[in-house]
This record gives structure tokens, sequence and C-alpha cells, in this order.
């Protein structure tokens, strides 16, 4: 069943994909946690320009549109007790590609909220993270802010590009 899972929550945005050397692990650490790491050949993830390439900055995971919109409340917001999303990935680049552009890396961090993504080039890979902690089930017109920062920063990195080149 977990298989299924898998295939429908990182890789239907790629029909083309393919993955190899499936592994589950710390299936009952946590209630209702899974950490899978496999290997996936995307073949047609980005778009190509004569000597570049420009890749989303979240392969996995991104988000289109944040679910906090308003830019203030006057009364406490109550959301589900914690989420916990975790990503991380590393990409093999073509052979003499650099990586000429990368997402600024970014931090927000609050009462009850954290916002954190790095990425940088490791010899010929893209190594990047990303994780988003909201350990409160309750946000007060005072920390409402930094919630609804943390969400917009997953967005805006969902919309940001990886540029790659040849030299």
């Amino acid at each position: 069943p977990l298989e299924p899972l898998l295939r429908r929550t990182f890789l239907d945005r790629y029909p083309t994909s393919s993955y190899s050397n499936l592994e589950f692990r710390d299936r009952y650490a946590e209630a209702g946690s899974v950490t899978a790491q496999f290997e996936i050949v995307l073949p047609e993830i980005g778009v190509q320009f004569v000597n570049q390439m420009d890749i989303p900055a979240m392969l996995f995971g991104a988000l289109e549109e944040s679910p906090y919109r308003a830019e203030t409340r006057k009364t406490t917001m109550y959301v589900r007790a914690s989420e916990r999303v975790t990503v991380g990935f590393q990409l093999q680049l073509p052979e003499s590609w650099t990586v000429a552009q990368a997402p600024i890396p970014s931090m927000v961090q609050g009462d009850g909220i954290r916002f954190e993504a790095n990425a940088a080039q490791s010899g010929s890979s893209i190594i990047a993270s990303f994780d988003l902690e909201r350990t409160r089930s309750s946000f007060s017109p005072d920390s409402y802010p930094t919630l609804r920062e943390a969400f917009q920063q997953w967005v805006t990195l969902s919309q940001a590009r990886w540029t790659i080149s040849t030299p």
C-alpha cells in the first residue's frame, strides 16, 4: 500500500519518470510517519535552452498557494495539532554542467512554526532540503504573521528555479 502512495505523492507530476531502489524506513517511529528513499529518473523535468536548463527548485512537495492568505487576524487561528513536512533530494547533474543560479536559502522561525530551505552544489550534484514544522494547534493574532510567512516561503520556493549550464 505504501508504493502507490509514493507514486501519487511524488511522481504523478512526472508521468515519464521511473524509480528504483525503493526503501521504506522508520515506518512505525511516529504515528503516520514514513521515510522513503529511492532513486528516480526524471527525463523531462526542466526547460532546456541552448547552453542552460531551468529546473524546478522543489522537484517534490511544491505548494502552489498558501492556505493563509489574510495579512492579519483579529482572533486566534486553530489548526491541526502538529505537522511536519521534510523533503530532501540529490540531483545528479549531466556531465560538465554546473549550477549557474540557485534558489536562495531561507529560514522563518517563530512560536510554534519553523520553515527552512537549503541548497548547494556538491561536486556534480545538487543537494537540497526543505523542512516545515508546525508544533502548535493555535496561533494568536500576534503569532499569525510568522505562520503566514513560513507558508509563503514554501510557495516562493515552489516557484523558484535552478539554472544549470554548460561551460
